[in-house]
């Protein structure tokens, strides 16, 4: 993954972090991931959280912040029996990449790419 190209990609769009994700940006989110964790490809319906691919203190000048930007979020499965949100946050060097591709290719899973990454 082109790290400073993903940098560019998301400088200038999207909002200050406030509480809680805008309702427009979270129904947008849940349209095109379709309630569904993009990580393991499990129906997350309310056990899901909209997560940041890219969150503060990643890169220089983002000062603590979180852009809200319809690319820069990912339904994860979370609470209890299934929590990829964790996973994901237990190697953010190994699963942000992954989850960059899901936004890039639509309908396919962090896992898939994984996968796929994988193959001699």
């Amino acid at each position: 993954m082109d790290v400073d190209g993903q940098r560019e990609r998301f400088t200038g769009s999207g909002e200050r972090e406030t509480l809680a994700i805008p309702a427009q940006m979270r129904a947008e989110v849940d349209v095109r991931d379709q309630f569904t964790c993009r990580v393991c490809g499990q129906f997350a319906g309310d056990r899901r959280a909209l997560h940041h691919i890219f969150y503060g203190g990643d890169y220089t000048g983002m000062g603590g912040r979180r852009l809200h930007h319809l690319d820069n979020l990912v339904t994860v499965g979370w609470l209890f029996e299934h929590d990829c949100h964790s996973i994901v946050h237990s190697n953010v060097r190994l699963w942000r990449p992954l989850l960059v591709k899901c936004i890039e290719h639509p309908g396919t899973t962090a896992l898939q790419h994984l996968r796929w990454g994988r193959r001699p």
